[in-house]
């Protein structure tokens, strides 16, 4: 047995492997807790693809233009930087000779010899979305430069409502190394996963998306669906994670450990043996009292989905990048719906 502080954690996660179905209740909540982070990155993307288009519509060049007045009191300064490369004017096939070939922020220095071509690069990247980059252009200055391409670098400012503002952008931070925010239970079920599958020897792996025969972590091919292959992706980088943990986490992962001992314990058969014919009939009286967190995961889903149908995004597709269906969306918004009626609201 490992004698280290993680060794012991995941020893206890591998005794709350034998209870019964516990190993599936692992599974199942560290795969929704990866489908839980590709959402919130998306739906990040999102957020900033919407910020980008915002700005570039409604925005001023920083330092050429004058920005107007604030509409209103629930808008707030932002500032964006805009990267790119565009078609150097016609007649001009090089930069000037001090540019030419130097690196991309020299390059970039440069642009203000054009300050009155400027502007159509501009509207012309407005157009086609920001940003407009051409990668190989910008790693390699010397061969973009001289095939007639410019990489231009610059900041646009605008009044952007504060629903938009980035503090309101979703975490997307892993619950290992342990983060400066509150962790939801699927998280710390994938985190102890993790910390079992890494430091834990000899025992058959939580593995959620399957192992190897040599006893790695199975990647699902991209090919099999981009949800797939990216949460299992993700658990493999989370167990990575695991392997390199300072001890100074453990207070914090012991009681997730508690948390999630609870669960399983609050899951399983009656934990003292008692009447469980008489639980079974007490709650066949009512609907089961929704668990704090479950309530929690599914506000959260339902402000993801207001910010995402803001977003323009359609109801199907944000179900399709949850991993959720629709009907169970109309059932959360429906149970929200009860929920505030009952209490007054």
């Amino acid at each position: 047995m490992p004698s280290n502080g993680w060794g012991r954690i995941a020893g206890d996660v591998d005794a709350l492997l034998r209870q019964p179905s516990a190993r599936e209740r692992f599974q199942e909540q560290t795969r929704q807790a990866a489908q839980e982070r590709v959402a919130a990155v998306d739906h990040l993307a999102r957020r900033e693809a919407a910020r980008r288009a915002f700005t570039a519509e409604h925005g001023a060049w920083y330092g050429a233009d004058e920005l107007p007045e604030r509409p209103g009191r629930d808008f707030q300064h932002h500032l964006e930087v805009f990267r790119g490369s565009a078609k150097l004017p016609k007649g001009r096939k090089r930069l000037p000779k001090s540019s030419h070939n130097a690196p991309a922020k020299e390059a970039a220095r440069a642009l203000a010899l054009w300050r009155g071509k400027m502007r159509p690069f501009f509207e012309t990247a407005r157009e086609q979305g920001f940003p407009a980059a051409i990668d190989d252009v910008l790693q390699d200055n010397g061969v973009g430069l001289a095939a007639g391409f410019f990489p231009f670098e610059f900041q646009v400012e605008v009044w952007l409502p504060e629903r938009m503002g980035p503090e309101n952008d979703p975490p997307i931070d892993d619950p290992l190394p342990v983060p400066r925010r509150p962790v939801t239970l699927p998280e710390k079920f994938a985190a102890l996963a993790a910390i079992c599958d890494a430091h834990w020897r000899g025992a058959v792996k939580i593995a959620p998306w399957g192992a190897t025969d040599d006893g790695g972590l199975r990647v699902r091919p991209y090919a099999g669906g981009r949800i797939q292959y990216a949460t299992s992706l993700w658990y493999r980088d989370l167990v990575e994670a695991a392997g390199t943990l300072d001890e100074s986490d453990l207070p914090i992962v012991s009681s997730w450990l508690q948390d999630v001992a609870e669960c399983l314990a609050g899951d399983g058969d009656h934990p003292d043996g008692g009447d469980q014919d008489a639980t079974k009939s007490r709650r066949k009286r009512g609907r089961r009292p929704l668990a704090p967190t479950a309530a929690e995961e599914r506000l959260q889903i339902l402000e993801d989905w207001n910010r995402a149908k803001e977003a323009g995004v359609s109801k199907k597709e944000f179900c399709k990048q949850r991993g959720i269906k629709t009907r169970h969306l109309k059932n959360i918004q429906d149970w929200e719906r009860h929920r505030r009626d009952a209490s007054g609201d």
